[in-house]
C-alpha cells in the first residue's frame, strides 16, 4: 500500500464518541479510500474495493467470504456491510443452514446511513439507499432509491452527485 492511499479518521459525525472508540482495520487496500473515525473492516476473506471509496464514522465491513464494492460509492454513518452471520446454525442432522454468501456493490452506489448490506446482496451500478434500509437478494435496476425493510425499489430513473 502506497502512503497516501487510505485516509483514515476524516471529517466529522455528531454520533461519533472520540473518546471510546477507534478504528479497526484489517486487511489490504488497492485505490483511494477514505475511512470515517471509529469504522471497522474485519477481513477474513476476499474484500474488493474499488477507487474513491468513502465509509463514514462508526460503519463495519465483515467479510469472510468475499465482498466487492464499486469504484466512486459512499457508505453512510453506522452503517453494515457482512456476507456471514458470524455464527453458524446447523438443522438437526448437524447440517449447517445459514452458508457465507458473497456481496456484490456495483460503480456509483450510496448506501445511506444506518442501512445493512446483508450476506447473498446484489446492488447494480447507479442506485441509492436511503437511511436505515434493510438490503437482501438481488436489486439489478440501476439509477432507483431503495428504501425500506426489506429494501425495494421507491424511485426510479435517478443520479446523484457527491
Amino acid at each position: 500500500m502506497r502512503t497516501g492511499i487510505v485516509r483514515i479518521g476524516f471529517g466529522s459525525v455528531e454520533t461519533y464518541d472520540y473518546r471510546y472508540q477507534r478504528t479497526i482495520i484489517s486487511g489490504s487496500f488497492y485505490g483511494k479510500a477514505k475511512i470515517g473515525f471509529g469504522s471497522r473492516l474485519s477481513v477474513d476473506g476476499e474484500l474488493n474495493v474499488g477507487h474513491n471509496f468513502h465509509i463514514s464514522a462508526a460503519s463495519t465491513v465483515i467479510c469472510r467470504k468475499n465482498i466487492t464494492i464499486g469504484e466512486n460509492c459512499l457508505i453512510g454513518w453506522e452503517s453494515l456491510i457482512t456476507d456471514s452471520d458470524l455464527h453458524p446454525i446447523f438443522n438437526l442432522q448437524k447440517e449447517r443452514i445459514n452458508i457465507d454468501q458473497a456481496v456484490t456493490i456495483g460503480d456509483h452506489c450510496w448506501i445511506g446511513a444506518k442501512a445493512s448490506i446483508l450476506k447473498g446482496a446484489f446492488v447494480a451500478n447507479n442506485n441509492v439507499f436511503a437511511l436505515g434500509s434493510i438490503v437482501t437478494g438481488k436489486h439489478e435496476q440501476e439509477n432507483t432509491i431503495i428504501a425500506g425493510n426489506p429494501a425495494k425499489v421507491i424511485k426510479k430513473n435517478i443520479i446523484w452527485q457527491e
